[in-house]
């Protein structure tokens, strides 16, 4: 039959020329000694050399490839495998898994496409999904802490799990605080096992709990409530909590052991104010002050010569010698005419 190639209607054959097909030369499909009739219509017949599965997958290129463009792929609905594209799967080159071109009776395991990345080197099996999903390989981790020894509360919640667990197969990691935290405060001063959850807890490490009174033996009351610890726990005596607790062992004593080796500072000082003092002289030495007595101040009597000990004399004399007029001609007993309300007041009716 007569044929014109440049006016030829192909819509009129079995196979429509369609989209890349309508510009390819009619010898590209056609060849000689084939009637034209008998031209396969099978992609595979014409591309079997740019077949990049080489025959794998079957003659049903048009599965997933379009005669548009050959190297546009037409989404493959993986949904209907054995393996749907969930997560970030669903991004992944179809080359990434299936090296070398081959689709089918592949390994659905996780460590089977990242044992490389699995930082555990396989000592924690290949469940991968018991802690990791598809979405975020790295950052989603879905393990329950709170099923083991050590439950992750406070800031320990958002901590790096390689953080503390310097071994892959995440056992046998420390549990206590000391492990993982320096003691960078304390330098080992509390012990070489300390006990850092009876003042410190895992929401806060900086603001601490201590009870002084429950915990020790010590109760701080008054000024001592403001004091830092390091003022009683000084780098020189912090090696033992067993600190003494009397009160000349941290306070300077101002009255220069005049008062005895072992003053009862408690007897006229309390921790509301060093500085504010108090002192019953009549009852606590026997001797109430009165008159003039009242208004003098402690040293006027307890002087540098006399303060070695308390126990001073009371009769005048001892005190108004100088200022005797009599010059000791009436003896020492002065109250029989003068009182300590003023001095120059004399009562001569004894």
């Amino acid at each position: 039959m007569q044929l014109d190639r440049e006016r030829f209607d192909h819509d009129l054959a079995n196979y429509r020329l369609v989209d890349a097909h309508r510009t390819v030369d009619c010898n590209s499909c056609h060849v000689p000694q084939t009637p034209f009739h008998k031209t396969s219509s099978l992609c595979v017949d014409c591309h079997r050399k740019v077949d990049a599965h080489k025959g794998k997958l079957g003659d049903r290129c048009d599965n997933c490839h379009s005669p548009t463009s050959w190297r546009n792929v037409k989404a493959f609905d993986h949904g209907k495998t054995k393996f749907p594209l969930q997560g970030a799967h669903k991004d992944v080159a179809c080359a990434i898994c299936h090296i070398g071109e081959i689709y089918k009776n592949l390994a659905q395991t996780c460590v089977s496409c990242h044992r490389l990345q699995d930082p555990h080197t396989g000592q924690l099996g290949d469940r991968c999904g018991q802690c990791h999903d598809d979405v975020d390989w790295r950052k989603n981790i879905n393990f329950d802490h709170n099923r083991t020894r050590f439950q992750l509360i406070g800031q320990h919640a958002s901590v790096a799990c390689e953080d503390c667990h310097g071994s892959p197969t995440y056992k046998d990691a420390p549990l206590a605080c000391e492990k993982c935290h320096r003691d960078s405060y304390h330098l080992g001063r509390l012990g070489i096992i300390a006990q850092c959850g009876s003042c410190h807890s895992p929401f806060a490490w900086n603001k601490w709990k201590f009870d002084h009174a429950r915990q020790t033996s010590y109760p701080l009351t008054g000024a001592h409530q403001r004091l830092k610890c390091e003022s009683c726990h000084s780098t020189k005596n912090a090696v033992t909590l067993k600190l003494p607790v009397t009160c000349e062992s941290c306070h300077k004593d101002e009255h220069r052991g005049h008062l005895g080796a072992q003053p009862k500072c408690a007897s006229c000082h309390d921790t509301s104010a060093w500085s504010h003092w108090r002192f019953d002289h009549g009852r606590q030495a026997g001797y109430p002050l009165v008159g003039v007595h009242a208004r003098l101040k402690c040293e006027s009597c307890h002087s540098e010569k006399n303060a070695a000990s308390l126990k001073i004399a009371s009769d005048c004399a001892s005190c108004h010698r100088k200022d005797d007029p009599h010059v000791g001609s009436f003896g020492r007993s002065c109250e029989r005419c003068h009182n300590p309300v003023s001095w120059r007041r004399v009562d001569i009716r004894n």
